[in-house]
């Protein structure tokens, strides 16, 4: 996400180059015992002048048991299956909303995409922090509404990104946050600002020179390789970044895992699958015997496979036969792909599972976040003052990229995505098995099955192209 000003603003003041080490013009705050004794805790948190003491909270924010004694004086809130339920339903939301104005936007639903409504929320709930007025409104519409929203980056949000730092427990999953100020705003941004978003997301600030822009973007889109295991390397496309920059927030995911139960990729072969307007085309296609989590749900049919160690599962959903993709991606709701994992029971059947991997694009969300009302932040009335302080005024919302990608093949899964905001100054049987046949489009979701909350949301048209 990145935020610019007018180039007459008296926020555009020379600035130094950025550095190419990422880290290297962060300031490291002091953490508790705990979290030092263990070096990293996978959040990468550092903030520049840090106050010497986090304000009070208004908001509760929710963490591990494990957590609490370096965090003392949390309380538990927001933490029942039904919250749970909640958060999942409103990111699953999030995620169809994008894939929806995706489709309006290019004409054309029949194609693959994958987008992290994890990631965006996670640069959402940045901004918000920073953010007042319709411009904070809007941002938590976004996930309910205006008061929900607020609860949901406050406490539900920050809650959820908890989960995936467990105590003792190595997990496929990891996600960084970073705020990156010009040196020319650095000053004016409230210590409070820092302290919130950096108890709510374990998010670090960065100091860059804005004036240098190139420099400024590759160091950006470096720190999101690094995080991302290299496989979103360009998520700030080329005139993202300005000298009129004057912040970027980022967040930066990525899944790696084996499946419980691999496949056999000798048993991989050539399928027909059912692709919009032609006839079945033959895909590479995985093939196995094996016990699956399925059922029909409202005529959808969806299927679970899980990742090694049961926390993170593919879910699938199937259109009933001769349903478009296009059909699909419209009715379905948030609160169904929630609810789908609840709803499936162990069946032994050949599953056939095309290999597929979507190419990580970066693209533009802010035409799709126009479209779902956040109009204040992209205008001359957006009020970022609880970011930038005095340095706010003139900035506004200038763009905000995200970049996703997935691959699912016999070993297991893969999938990395990256969200940048912009704020510029003016940015098993002996009989015969039942088939559980993945032959038609579809959509997916890597669930995180704790929480039922999805990582990654998106839809197959046609599983032999990128």
């Amino acid at each position: 996400i990145t935020a610019t000003a007018p180039a007459s603003s008296a926020l555009a003041q020379p600035a130094t180059s950025a550095p190419s080490d990422p880290a290297s013009s962060a300031v490291p705050v002091a953490r508790p015992a705990s979290e030092a004794a263990s070096g990293s805790n996978g959040k990468d948190v550092v903030l520049d002048n840090p106050p010497a003491a986090s304000p009070p909270r208004s908001d509760p924010v929710v963490r591990p048991a494990q957590l609490a004694a370096a965090r003392p004086g949390r309380t538990e809130f927001f933490s029942t299956p039904v919250h749970s339920a909640a958060t999942a339903a409103a990111l699953a939301e999030l995620g169809l909303d994008l894939l929806r104005q995706q489709s309006a936007e290019s004409g054309d639903a029949q194609r693959n995409s994958v987008v992290s409504p994890l990631s965006l929320a996670a640069a959402m709930g940045m901004l918000h922090a920073g953010a007042h007025g319709d411009t904070a409104r809007e941002f938590g519409q976004l996930v309910g509404t205006a008061s929900s929203g607020n609860r949901f980056y406050a406490a539900r949000l920050p809650w959820l990104l908890d989960q995936f730092e467990p105590a003792g427990v190595a997990l496929p999953f990891s996600v960084a946050n970073r705020v990156w100020i010009d040196r020319s705003v650095a000053p004016a941004v409230p210590a409070a600002y820092g302290a919130l978003v950096q108890q709510r997301f374990n998010a670090n600030a960065a100091l860059v020179g804005f004036s240098k822009p190139e420099d400024a973007r590759l160091t950006i889109n470096n720190w999101v390789a690094q995080r991302t295991g290299k496989r979103i390397v360009d998520l700030m496309p080329v005139g993202s970044v300005m000298p009129t920059t004057r912040v970027v927030v980022t967040n930066a995911i990525h899944f790696k895992s084996p499946w419980a139960r691999k496949f056999d990729p000798a048993a991989t072969k050539p399928m027909p699958f059912k692709v919009s307007g032609g006839p079945p085309k033959p895909v590479p296609t995985m093939v196995d015997e094996r016990a699956v989590l399925a059922a029909v749900v409202d005529n959808i049919t969806v299927y679970e496979v899980p990742f090694a160690g049961d926390t993170f599962t593919l879910m699938i959903g199937l259109p009933p036969v001769g349903h478009s993709l296009d059909a699909l991606e419209g009715d379905l709701a948030g609160l169904d792909i929630a609810s789908w994992s609840s709803q499936l029971k162990v069946k032994t059947c050949q599953l056939e599972l095309p290999r597929f991997a979507l190419a990580p694009t970066s693209r533009s969300l802010k035409s799709s976040l126009r479209a779902l009302g956040v109009s204040a932040a992209f205008s001359d009335a957006a009020d970022f003052t609880a970011m930038l302080g005095k340095g706010a005024r003139g900035v506004q919302l200038d763009d905000v990229f995200q970049s996703a990608t997935v691959t699912i093949d016999e070993s297991g899964g893969e999938a990395a995505a990256a969200t940048g905001a912009v704020v510029t100054a003016k940015s098993f049987s002996l009989a015969q098995p039942a088939r559980c046949a993945v032959d038609r489009p579809f959509v997916f979701a890597i669930m995180h099955k704790p929480s039922g909350a999805p990582l990654f949301v998106g839809k197959v048209a046609d599983p032999s192209q990128p």
